[in-house]
């Protein structure tokens, strides 16, 4: 290998990768035509949306398509609070800044201060890990740690092969509005994803393909102990050792066969 790949290969794994960084958003908001006229300001919003929900590292980029000159500069009441500040945006111009703390963030337009918007800022969860899930599952010998975020207790996950399913039991005291995000690898369950909340399917989920992984963010109740999700495939019913036996056992009668000489008659 040439010094210059060396170098390449080293130089990768030294960049730091955060999680909150990886899985960042960008989002858009425009400043819609007409901005600048005050006429039924009490009634009209100014930024579109007016008011957004981010995540710690997200960035925002705001876009001007009115045909007159804006800011978009944090603080509240026509007073900067010096967080960020645009300075003026030509039309058809962008400003963007990038979120690094939580908290709600108030802005307006310094050239015309009835033009508000609030960005409120989340901070990321950090992901728990369940371990050897898929352990129940065909010779128990091919399991993953399947990350998680969550407020009550996971208790477990069960594997059901005959219904192509994964099953996650929850201990503990919740709140209605609670999410349970999951990341779910492909080679432990694939395929269109469906999902059960206490044996009711539900449809209001998130699912994002993040790769290898299905990501699902799934609603809660306070009183939520169960929750299924179904797929086409599920964790291969023989772990790479046994495949691997079979493959050779297969090869060996084949070539045994081979050998084999039918006497004629």
């Amino acid at each position: 290998m040439n010094k210059l790949a060396v170098f390449s290969i080293v130089g990768l794994l030294l960049i730091p990768i955060g999680y909150s960084l990886a899985f960042a958003t960008n989002w858009d908001v425009t400043i819609p035509s007409g901005a600048a006229d005050p006429t039924n300001a009490e009634k009209r919003f100014f930024y579109s949306p007016w008011e957004l929900t981010a995540e710690v590292n997200d960035k925002v980029q705001w876009g001007n398509a009115d045909t007159a000159a804006h800011t978009v500069t944090s603080g509240k009441n026509a007073t900067s609070d010096g967080i960020f500040d645009s300075s003026l945006i030509s039309p058809g111009k962008s400003f963007s800044y990038t979120f690094t703390q939580a908290g709600t963030f108030d802005y307006f337009c310094a050239v015309h201060p009835w033009m508000i918007g609030t960005v409120n800022v989340k901070g990321v969860e950090e992901m728990k890990v369940l371990h050897n899930v898929g352990s129940d599952a065909g010779d128990g010998k091919t399991t993953f740690d399947v990350e998680y975020s969550l407020n009550k207790v996971l208790a477990s996950a069960k594997v059901d092969q005959k219904e192509k399913a994964v099953t996650f039991t929850m201990a503990g005291v919740g709140n209605d509005g609670d999410k349970f995000v999951v990341k779910l690898p492909k080679s432990l369950l694939a395929g269109p994803l469906l999902v059960w909340v206490d044996n009711q399917q539900i449809t209001d989920f998130e699912q994002t393909d993040d790769g290898g992984i299905n990501t699902l963010t799934i609603p809660l109740t306070a009183k939520s102990e169960t929750v299924t999700v179904v797929g086409t495939n599920v964790v291969p019913e023989f772990g790479p050792i046994a495949v691997l036996i079979l493959a050779v056992a297969i090869i060996a009668t084949v070539t045994i066969s081979g050998k084999i000489t039918i006497p004629k008659f």
